[in-house]
């Protein structure tokens, strides 16, 4: 990939990974500290990434630094996640849907923000998360049962 074709790629395409990292991060500036470390990482390999596969790759890696921030953050705080009941009378339905969306596994809501959220086929979330695709449709389906499940219990 040449340097003209990196911009064009990062143009392209950043803005759906920032929102993407943000939408599981819940932290700005962790995202776009996420956000360059996985532009830096995409340059320095520009050579050896074809253009077509810029988007995956940049998601790939993306995904990957996400994943090693939040179990960093984690590991630092010593705490776990907790689940705490919440009624639909204190939240509006965006905050509920945010909510149900943060009780699913990692994978789980990876899978349903890109396909749902930002609108991507499940060929292209199997190259960005490198699983397969049918493995992809599946943790969809699955995770759309488990946040109906939630949402009920709301």
């Amino acid at each position: 990939m040449t340097e003209k074709e990196y911009k064009e790629s990062v143009l392209q395409c950043c803005d759906n990974v920032f929102r993407f990292l943000y939408k599981n991060m819940k932290s700005v500036e962790e995202a776009e500290d996420v956000l360059q470390d996985s532009l830096l990482t995409l340059w320095n390999n520009h050579n050896s990434v074809e253009k077509e596969k810029a988007k995956s790759y940049l998601f790939t890696v993306a995904y990957r630094n996400m994943l090693n921030v939040l179990k960093y953050n984690k590991i630092r705080t010593g705490k776990e996640e907790t689940n705490t009941e919440i009624t639909t009378n204190d939240y509006d339905n965006k905050q509920l849907v945010s909510y149900a969306l943060e009780q699913l596994p990692e994978k789980m809501r990876s899978c349903l923000l890109l396909k749902d959220w930002e609108g991507y086929k499940a060929s292209e979330i199997s190259e960005m998360l490198n699983i397969s695709e049918e493995n992809v449709k599946i943790i969809i389906f699955r995770a759309r049962r488990m946040l109906r499940e939630i949402l009920i219990k709301q």
